[in-house]
């Protein structure tokens, strides 16, 4: 499929000087677009796909109903693509009011993801924050994530996210 903006992107190797303002008023005037979006993005192509993600979390506003058709499929796809595309993709859900069942799928994959402590520091909080919003929710998760945050899961962590996450621990636990 011929994509002007998505052509400029993968051409492009500064993402930054992708307009923002005009890539979400082209998905609006082209919604069906976003369908090959998404599935640029989903893909596992380490030099387009995060690129895609990228602008499709940075153009998309909050709870958006251009992206609430695909949000079930991100979450399915968030274990199997590289720790910088998650990160992507953990910050774009962040932004959504999810349904039950979705919500359990990313309360999943953010676990699984979390647990990896090989995962970089960036990817593991945003999977945090992801368990922290759900369990504002379901209150009875708390105690689950607060058995996650133990030295072992904190100890590879990067010392401003560790820090931040220690500040953040003792907030919503104490």
């Amino acid at each position: 499929m011929d994509d002007p903006v998505i052509n400029q992107l993968i051409n492009n190797t500064v993402i930054s000087e992708v307009d923002i303002q005009n890539t979400r008023e082209y998905l609006e005037k082209f919604p069906k677009k976003l369908k090959y979006w998404i599935k640029l993005a989903l893909k596992n192509d380490e030099k387009q796909s995060w690129k895609v993600a990228w602008v499709i979390e940075k153009s998309i506003g909050s709870n958006d109903i251009l992206l609430k058709p695909y949000l079930t499929k991100i979450i399915n796809r968030l274990e199997q693509l590289s720790y910088s595309h998650q990160r992507i993709l953990l910050k774009l859900l962040l932004n959504y009011n999810l349904t039950k069942k979705q919500q359990g799928l990313l309360f999943g994959a953010s676990e699984t993801i979390w647990k990896n402590v090989n995962c970089k520091s960036g990817t593991r909080y945003y999977a945090l924050m992801c368990l922290f919003s759900i369990s504002n929710n379901y209150p009875e998760l708390k105690k689950e994530i607060y058995n996650l945050l133990d030295n072992y899961h904190l100890k590879s962590l990067s010392p401003g996210i560790k820090r931040t996450i220690i500040i953040k621990k003792k907030r919503n636990f104490y």
